[in-house]
């Protein structure tokens, strides 16, 4: 469970650096895009690194900053219909697969 959620928290932030890299047509506030992915980034360290130890309810609690950080890169990307919302599939995703009902529920 902590593995996914680890290259979740990996793969995101590196797709959306990419996203900054290649030539896009909106001018994303890329210093925001770059604050969140680092904070992804951080948050994938302490996933790595409490693997065995972390309680569920530490899980619950970066599934939500996940969604705090995809509205994050939404908001900072200039765009509404932009391709960081996509990254919301991956939390309602996770959140089916891991969590129960009530917590996919809180999660949504």
């Amino acid at each position: 469970m902590v593995r996914v959620l680890y290259w979740v928290f990996v793969a995101a932030p590196t797709i959306a650096l990419l996203a900054l890299a290649l030539p896009h047509s909106a001018e994303p506030n890329q210093i925001g895009i770059l604050a969140l992915a680092g904070c992804a980034y951080g948050i994938a360290a302490v996933l790595i690194v409490g693997f065995e130890r972390l309680p569920l309810w530490f899980l619950v609690l970066v599934v939500a900053i996940g969604t705090g950080l995809v509205s994050g890169a939404v908001y900072f990307s200039g765009d509404e219909s932009s391709a960081y919302a996509l990254f919301s599939l991956w939390i309602g995703l996770y959140s089916a697969y891991f969590f129960d009902a009530r917590l996919l529920a809180a999660q949504i």
